[in-house]
C-alpha cells in the first residue's frame, strides 16, 4: 500500500514547494491517520496553511481536499486490519458519541446513493435478474448480510435462488452447474473476500452472466461482473455501514416487482401457502 500512497503522491515527478514538501512527507508517513483527519486537524498537525493543503490538492489532481481524503480513505480501507481500525477510531475520538456518528455515516451514505444511482444501474440490475432462470447469490464475511437480504427478497417473489454466505463446496458446485441462462450475483466490500473474487473469476470465465455489487471501479469485483453496481460504502470502528447497500436491494426488489407484476402475485401466493401450510408465523390465540 505504501506504493499505492506513493503513486497518488505523484512519485517522483511532482515539484512541490517547502510547505508542500513537509506536507507530502507527512501524508506519506502518516497517510492512514491523514484518511480521518479534518483539513483543520491536518493543517495544525503539520504546521502549514489549510490553503497550501488545498493547493497541493490542486496540484495532485483533485479539485480539493474532500475529494483527495477520498481516494486516501479509498487505499485505508483496503489495508486496514479489524483491530487497526479499532485503534484509529478510538485515536481519532469517532467512539466519543458512537451511535451519533453511525447514524450520520448511514444518512450521508443513503443522501449519495440518491445523489448518484441511475436509473441506468438499476435497469441493467433488474434485467440481469429477471431473465435468469435460477439466481445464485454470493455475499461472504461482511456481506453477508446484503446476500442473505437480497436472497430472501427474491424467494419470496417466487423466484429459484440459492444464497451461499461463505466458501464452500456447495457453492463452487452450484455455481459451476450455472448456465447462460441463469444469472450470478456477488457483493464484495473492502477488504473485499478472496474466495468471493475467484468464485465470480470462474462464473466470468465460463461465460455465467454475473451481477456485482460494490463500491467502486477500483473494485477487483468490478473485473468480473457486468453489470456492476456502485453503492456508497463507508468504514466504521469495527462493522461497515450497510444501510445505503439494503436501501438499494429493497429498491431493486420493487423493480423486480413492478417488472413482473403477475409472476410476482403468483409468487407471493405460493410463498403464503407456504407459510401456512407450515404453520411458520405468530397468531394471536394460536
Amino acid at each position: 500500500m505504501r506504493f499505492a500512497i506513493h503513486q497518488l503522491l505523484g512519485g517522483a515527478e511532482k515539484v512541490f514547494s517547502p510547505k508542500q514538501e513537509v506536507l507530502v512527507s507527512f501524508l506519506y508517513q502518516n497517510y492512514q491517520k491523514v484518511a480521518f483527519m479534518t483539513i483543520t486537524e491536518l493543517a495544525k498537525e503539520t504546521k502549514v496553511s489549510e490553503a497550501t493543503i488545498v493547493r497541493l490538492a490542486n496540484l495532485l489532481g483533485f479539485d480539493g481536499y474532500p475529494s483527495f481524503q477520498k481516494v486516501v480513505q479509498k487505499i485505508v480501507t483496503q489495508e486496514l486490519t479489524s483491530p487497526e481500525r479499532l485503534r484509529m477510531s478510538l485515536d481519532q475520538h469517532e467512539l466519543d458519541e458512537p451511535m451519533r456518528r453511525s447514524l450520520k455515516i448511514d444518512m450521508r451514505n443513503l443522501i449519495r446513493l440518491y445523489q448518484h444511482v441511475t436509473r441506468e444501474d438499476v435497469d441493467r440490475a433488474v434485467a440481469a435478474i429477471v431473465r435468469a432462470d435460477r439466481i445464485v447469490v454470493a455475499g461472504y464475511m461482511s456481506s453477508a448480510p446484503l446476500a442473505i437480504y437480497l436472497g430472501l427478497g427474491l424467494t419470496r417473489l417466487g423466484r429459484k435462488v440459492t444464497t451461499y454466505t461463505e466458501d464452500s463446496v456447495p457453492a463452487k458446485r452450484a455455481v459451476f452447474d450455472l448456465t447462460s441462462k441463469d444469472v450470478l450475483v456477488g457483493f464484495a466490500f473492502p477488504r473485499y473476500p478472496i474466495a468471493l473474487l475467484n468464485l465470480m473469476k470462474i462464473a466470468s470465465s465460463r461465460g455465467i452472466p454475473r451481477l456485482g455489487f460494490t463500491d467502486g471501479t477500483a473494485s477487483p469485483l468490478a473485473r468480473f461482473a457486468d453489470p456492476c453496481v456502485f453503492l456508497p460504502f463507508e468504514l466504521l470502528a469495527v462493522v461497515d455501514s450497510l444501510a445505503a447497500p439494503i436501501s438499494f436491494l429493497s429498491g431493486l426488489i420493487a423493480e423486480v416487482v413492478k417488472r413482473e407484476s403477475k409472476r410476482t402475485a403468483r409468487g407471493l401466493e405460493e410463498f403464503e401457502l407456504f407459510v401456512t401450510e407450515f404453520n411458520l408465523l405468530y397468531k394471536e390465540g394460536s
